[in-house]
């Protein structure tokens, strides 16, 4: 019986790279010799997966969100001037967004006498060129909500606002806000000249 030789380890060593590895020797898929690389690849695209579904949900949700919000504002459209003038009284944050723009004054100040209502919807109120100029009125007659600088600085910003009761607030301002307020195109042009005028004051 005649006994098969194999290749030791010395004669192994002396063979070419080449046959090492087409004789099955290398982990590695051809083409593939960076295994780090090949899962850098791999994490990206995972990475890129996870963002293109996340992107999906939120699609997803601010249409929800949205069709929840045009069927809120089409149920109260439906009501009677008394009954959204007590949704606005005691509703929550979506209804009080919607109703703080109705075009029934005694509704939409109801949305004023909320006990739910923050600070921060009154801020955005006296931002809105979308609410009714009593509304403007209520919030800059209001002690407390005057308070806060950004209510003050959005009602000066905004051009419904009355000329009187910004050109009030204007010396409240800092001196950055004086400037933009200055060159600030959409509000009239007595509080742009006013707001130059107390910036250059200050200026000395």
């Amino acid at each position: 019986m005649i006994e098969e030789k194999g290749i030791d380890d010395e004669q192994a060593s002396d063979l070419p790279e080449e046959l090492e590895t087409a004789g099955g020797g290398s982990t590695h898929p051809a083409g593939n010799d960076d295994p780090e690389a090949e899962g850098q690849r791999m994490s990206a695209s995972a990475v890129a997966a996870m963002r293109a579904r996340k992107d999906r949900e939120e699609r997803e949700r601010k249409s929800e969100t949205e069709a929840h919000k045009l069927g809120l504002q089409a149920k109260l459209q439906r009501l009677d001037v008394g009954e959204r003038a007590k949704c606005a009284r005691s509703g929550d944050q979506e209804t009080r967004m919607i109703l703080i723009r109705d075009s029934n004054k005694l509704v939409a100040m109801g949305v004023l006498q909320n006990p739910k209502l923050t600070l921060h919807e009154v801020e955005m109120f006296a931002a809105s060129r979308n609410v009714n100029e009593e509304i403007l009125r209520e919030i800059a007659g209001n002690k407390d909500w005057i308070k806060s600088y950004s209510v003050v600085l959005a009602l000066v910003n905004n051009p419904k606002t009355p000329v009187p009761m910004s050109l009030t607030f204007l010396p409240k301002l800092f001196t950055r806000d004086l400037r933009f307020v200055a060159k600030n195109k959409g509000v009239p042009e007595i509080i742009r000249t006013t707001a130059k005028r107390l910036s250059d004051r200050r200026s000395f």
